[in-house]
């Protein structure tokens, strides 16, 4: 049995023509997997495993995760990152500002 590695950039998506029996499993990150004829699509996380039925193509996009998922798996890291991030754009405004008037 063989096996092939991807690495997908985010938003990144490749398609796979995999025989019946193969499987996708994510090392790191997060993929939306849509298989042909078939009405679901499937969100893998790192870790997750799953096999294809092999008719068709099948769709693999990297995507980046929600700020929802983020929040849900550490909402004080979100929170110190979006203060982080407010407090950058203030002082990038003021710096600005300072920039116009002693120019």
């Amino acid at each position: 049995m063989s096996t092939q590695g991807f690495v997908l950039g985010m938003n990144e998506i490749s398609t796979l023509n995999a025989a019946r029996g193969a499987a996708v499993r994510v090392r790191s990150g997060s993929v939306w997997l849509t298989q042909r004829n078939d009405p679901k699509y499937h969100i893998l996380k790192t870790g997750d495993a799953m096999p294809l039925h092999g008719a068709g193509a099948t769709i693999v996009t990297a995507y980046e995760p929600t700020l929802l998922e983020l929040y849900r798996q550490d909402p004080v890291a979100v929170r110190v990152e979006i203060s982080r991030l407010a407090h950058h754009a203030r002082n990038e405004g003021i710096r600005a500002f300072f920039a116009r008037f002693f120019r």
